[in-house]
């Protein structure tokens, strides 16, 4: 149920609910994204929101 868009330098991982099954498929995700990027010597950062978000995927905006 995650859906995952990447634009310029930023990774937008977002589900449509906010089950318990939802989230630790997005908290394991986030652990891959992180130890892959940490084996590779690339610096990340990041923020986690809840709530509704508005997306308009041609003109790559994301609101929440």
């Amino acid at each position: 149920n995650l859906k995952t868009y990447n634009f310029s330098d930023s990774i937008i991982i977002f589900s449509k609910t906010d089950s318990i099954e939802d989230f630790n498929t997005f908290y394991l995700s986030a652990i891959v994204l992180f130890s892959k990027a940490i084996n590779m010597g690339i610096p990340l950062k990041g923020g986690i929101a809840h709530g509704k978000i508005t997306i308009n995927q041609s003109k790559k905006i994301f609101l929440s």
